[in-house]
């Protein structure tokens, strides 16, 4: 982009304003009559003023211009600048030497100047170039946001006391304090406390998140109620909104494989259009009425400016740019536009299960007491026991019973057997967990009719824990990994749009179709290893179809990184979000629906502003030629032929700048 440009076309279009205004009125005056030609002293003036837009506002464009020349790389500039340049020098030779150039003036014994013609070209382009930039400022809009939620200070715990101090000068360790209508600095841990945080930015979830010692704090995020003392853990460039920024600020700088395209076709245009532009020359110097030599002039110049591919060059990396913005405000990354571009032509999903199709966590699913009405008796004696076990099931239980708002009792003579149970006194009852088959061994008896009920919650995948109270079968407790909220919605929603959807998960056959028959799925791969994900993933490629994969887990990174476009899901490990393409930071299987979506989108508004672009540079070239003139007499100036330029890439980045406005909607 020009440097200085917003200076250089107001200067350009207040020096212009008066030259044009008094040249209009002048030419409509000689076309009702008689009229004389510029003073000596009016055409100096106009030479000057014209000469300071020309060379001094619009030396970048000449610049440019002239380096496309010498590095062979023709592009808008190589247009422009010769142009601007002819129209200057061939008026400034005209005003200095009039009885050689009077022949060549549509009015008698009149120089053909045209000051103002070269001054507006040039202030018109700089005008385009200008409103360019701003669209280009506006797409940075999602980067800028993401800046602001970055505070300049936070309140710090030093020996004891509150200070204040930078953001920036935060390292791990520090203790920050917290309280309602904070922004979390940096990336941290709760010490004590309790917060409501808004985290919509990751989660795009409205409802304040509960969080108490232990949990982990974004930074970037807002505190809407509650007051706690953070840890710092991470800083600067580590922090998530940092990575989120530096995601974007990455992939708005890539290409797509459509920018070749109009590349290759702007690498082509430009030497063709040179060559019209010539050709034209020609014709109408040789071939033309009188006056042939104005007329072969103005056409030429106008072939060079109406036809210049601004409109072209911008089809694709505005809307490539406006979609990377909207899509990190929605809480999807794209690490490069390529994949942007992929995502919109997919036909096939393959999906993980755990930790993207379900929570990823065991949960307390059901608590089944023997004796009808003993669930908060039995569930409370169980999880007492389970408080001093680290197996992930113990502390599902555990959750579940203080979601029950259950107090639990301290546990004595706890003893734990690897691959078993667990057994304690809780209240002075001896409380054994456990496997059905450990239980057996230990003298429990299990009745038929609680094994064949059983059967069926580990048909539908749970992990049960059998539960005695003092030498006698209480219970069954049944722990499972659920179901994400709107999973089924969200599956139909990738059918709906034409997608053939996998799921392809490492869990036992069993769990993986139950799962399966929850969401309406029928093609189903379970029990795979890593790598074999990896090769299914290869295996539907080589098929011919194009694979999008989204997975959280370390064993899903293989799969993400050979799939066409692979999803993180932002709730998962580190590994997956480095071998996805598309980072999903709040892990909401809708989010996969508007990221396809928003894909589609883009690439629509892509191809709309591309096939206007091309009609316009078509459409335009023989009107610019003077294919009009031999029957209406009408002829386009250079000076309508700037404006029209400018029309047309303005169009082009409104085009694209509607992308973010779009409502998405994952259900529809």
């Amino acid at each position: 982009m020009i440097p200085d440009i917003k200076p250089r076309a107001i200067q350009s279009l207040l020096v212009t304003a008066p030259i044009a205004v008094v040249e209009m009125g002048r030419h409509v005056a000689t076309a009702h009559g008689p009229h004389a030609g510029p003073s000596p002293g009016w055409l100096a003036a106009m030479a000057i003023a014209s000469g300071f837009v020309v060379f001094y506002c619009g030396w970048p464009l000449l610049v440019k211009g002239v380096r496309s020349f010498r590095q062979r790389r023709l592009n808008m500039f190589s247009l422009i600048a010769p142009g601007i340049l002819i129209t200057y020098v061939f008026s400034l030779a005209a005003a200095c030497f009039p009885a050689w150039f009077a022949h060549l003036s549509p009015h008698p014994h009149q120089a053909p100047v045209y000051f103002e013609a070269a001054a507006m070209m040039t202030a018109l382009v700089l005008l385009g170039q200008w409103i360019e930039a701003k669209a280009e400022h506006r797409t940075g809009s999602a980067l800028q946001e993401l800046s602001r939620l970055h505070p300049e200070r936070a309140c710090v715990r030093v020996n004891g006391e509150e200070v204040w101090l930078p953001t920036r000068a935060l390292k791990p360790g520090d203790l920050v304090v917290l309280r309602a209508g904070d922004r979390v600095p940096v990336d941290g841990r709760i010490v004590n406390g309790q917060l409501a945080v808004d985290e919509s930015m990751l989660t795009g979830e409205p409802i304040p998140a509960e969080k108490a010692a232990g949990a982990v704090l974004t930074g970037g995020t807002m505190v809407r109620e509650g007051a706690a003392t953070m840890t710092v853990e991470k800083v600067g460039a580590e922090t998530v909104l940092s990575r989120m920024e530096e995601l974007v600020r990455q992939a708005q700088l890539t290409k797509a494989p459509i920018q070749r395209v109009a590349d290759r076709v702007t690498g082509k245009l430009v030497p063709g259009v040179m060559a019209i532009a010539a050709l034209t020359f020609g014709v109408w110097w040789f071939a033309g009425p009188e006056p042939a030599g104005w007329l072969a002039l103005i056409h030429a110049v106008t072939v060079l400016m109406i036809t210049c591919p601004c409109a072209l060059g911008l089809a694709t990396p505005m809307s490539i740019m406006v979609g990377m913005g909207r899509g990190a405000l929605l809480g999807i990354l794209f690490k490069d536009a390529a994949r942007l571009e992929m995502l919109a032509s997919i036909d096939t999903m393959v999906l993980d299960k755990t930790g993207t199709l379900t929570l990823g966590r065991p949960v307390l699913h059901a608590c089944l007491p023997f004796v009808p009405g003993n669930e908060s008796w039995l569930l409370k004696r169980a999880a007492s026991i389970e408080h001093l076990s680290h197996h992930p099931v113990a502390g599902a239980i555990r959750e579940g019973a203080r979601a029950w708002g259950l107090a639990l009792e301290p546990a004595e003579e706890f003893r734990s057997e690897t691959g078993g149970g667990i057994t304690g006194r809780v209240a002075g009852d001896r409380v054994m967990a456990g496997h059905r088959r450990w239980l057996e061994q230990q003298g429990i008896a299990i009745t038929s009719e609680w094994d064949a009920m059983a059967r069926q919650y580990e048909e539908a995948g749970g992990t049960l824990v059998w539960v005695a109270v003092n030498d006698a079968a209480a219970g069954l407790l049944v722990v499972s990994d659920s179901l994400k909220e709107g999973a089924a919605q969200a599956v139909a929603a990738l059918r709906a749009r034409g997608l053939h959807v996998v799921m392809l998960t490492g869990d036992q056959e069993r769990t993986a179709r139950h799962i399966a028959r929850l969401i309406g799925l029928d093609d189903v791969v379970a029990g795979v290893k890593p790598e074999e994900k990896a090769a299914h993933v290869a295996k539907l490629r080589a098929q011919g179809k194009r694979v999008a994969m989204a997975g959280d887990g370390i064993n899903d990174a293989p799969a993400l990184a050979s799939a066409d476009v692979g999803l993180a899901m932002g709730t998962g490990s580190s590994l997956a979000l480095h071998s996805g393409h598309v980072n999903v930071l709040h892990g909401d299987l809708n989010a996969l629906v508007t990221a396809i979506d928003l894909s589609r989108r883009v690439m629509r508004n892509i191809r709309q502003n591309l096939v206007f672009a091309f009609a316009y540079n078509l459409l335009m070239i023989p009107v610019a030629a003077g294919a009009l003139y031999p029957f209406t007499g009408w002829v386009l100036t250079p000076m309508l032929a700037s404006a029209a330029m400018s029309c047309s890439s303005i169009s082009v980045i409104a085009n694209a700048l509607r992308l973010r406005t779009m409502r998405f909607d994952a259900t529809a």
